[in-house]
């Protein structure tokens, strides 16, 4: 076989040999584009996808919202209420002090108490008395009678209701909280004495009240009682 034979031939086999790579060659860069356009034809920008989705979250916190785990869960605003109906509560509680007022637990009354920083306090000889008060703030508690008075011991009359109302200013139990054991003549036509105590009888109490025309039923004294037997 000649030389030129042999070269003819080894040329064939390297074109034909070209050809196969070229092919394989063009095969894989049409793979590459089909799969890069399917990349960004269906899966989209992921830089896009991302800043779409950092946007929709800045608008839903905006909103007061923020989505977790698939649920809009809004901002609580109960702490900041819950502190203002506390300061609004103690508010309450300190103006309810300042005027000097008591309310019964089982009661909705309500009583105005004298000026405590007046009071005076003398011990008794009394052996059923722990101490003796009196106090010059004290003032009369009012009256709806009109004319010539006459104290009444009828426990349906004005004048009796009226007597009672002023054991409770002088004593600061609410009539609610109150067992009225006697009230009775303090040895003349315009004074009584009241007996009374608590519903428990932890607070136990004698006080002596003076009319006084036009105004009503005035403390003079009261007895802080040790026991209620041999008080009346």
């Amino acid at each position: 076989m000649s030389n030129y034979t042999q070269r003819s031939r080894r040329s064939n086999r390297g074109n034909r040999s070209n050809k196969i790579l070229n092919i394989l060659i063009g095969i894989v860069v049409v793979l590459i584009i089909i799969t890069v356009a399917f990349i960004f034809v269906d899966g989209g920008d992921p830089k896009e996808d991302k800043a779409s989705e950092t946007e929709a979250v800045k608008q839903d916190d905006s909103n007061g919202q923020v989505d977790v785990s698939g649920e809009n869960k809004q901002q609580d605003d109960t702490p900041a209420d819950t502190t203002s109906d506390q300061s609004s509560a103690k508010t309450g509680d300190d103006e309810q002090k300042d005027q000097g007022t008591t309310e019964d637990s089982g009661s909705s009354e309500t009583v105005t108490l004298p000026d405590e920083g007046q009071a005076e306090e003398q011990s008794s000889d009394d052996p059923i008395v722990e101490k003796t008060i009196t106090n010059p703030s004290w003032t009369p508690v009012g009256t709806s009678q009109s004319g010539e008075h006459v104290s009444s011991y009828d426990d349906k009359s004005v004048d009796w209701a009226e007597k009672v109302q002023a054991l409770s200013y002088t004593t600061g139990l609410t009539e609610g909280n109150m067992i009225i054991w006697r009230i009775g003549n303090g040895g003349s036509p315009q004074k009584s004495v009241g007996i009374v105590s608590s519903k428990d009888k932890n607070q136990k109490y004698r006080v002596t009240l003076q009319w006084v025309d036009g105004q009503g039923w005035k403390p003079e004294k009261m007895d802080v009682l040790k026991t209620l037997e041999g008080a009346y």
